[in-house]
């Protein structure tokens, strides 16, 4: 079962619904049959401190991401998927990134 904050892979649908695309994203959600994840890229240029959080290669718990590169977490990019979608799991966001991102999730989501 995946839990908050893992990263997983999945086919995620572009904006206007035309296409899919494998990409890793952060699940949100707990426990249920539907997923709701957020969107990573490496695109840095995409980085918004109001609907984003940036995490570095350089970062102390980088490597549990399972990520490549720096990536980008795109709070204002989220959908709702069957978990069944899920390709596998690259690894978690560590405790302490995800209290770093409480901020900006909460901005998002007004909380």
């Amino acid at each position: 079962m995946f839990k908050f904050g893992a990263i997983v892979l999945i086919p995620f649908p572009f904006s206007d619904l035309s296409s899919r695309k494998v990409r890793p994203a952060m699940i949100v959600s707990k426990g249920t049959e539907d997923v709701v994840v957020i969107f990573i890229t490496s695109k840095l240029d995409v980085a918004s401190k109001k609907v984003s959080f940036l995490l570095k290669d350089s970062d102390k718990h980088f490597d549990k991401s399972g990520l490549k590169v720096s990536s980008v977490f795109r709070f204002d990019k989220i959908a709702t998927l069957d978990k069944r979608l899920i390709l596998g799991e690259l690894g978690k966001v560590h405790k302490d990134l995800l209290l770093n991102m409480k901020p900006v999730f909460d901005s998002v989501f007004g909380f």
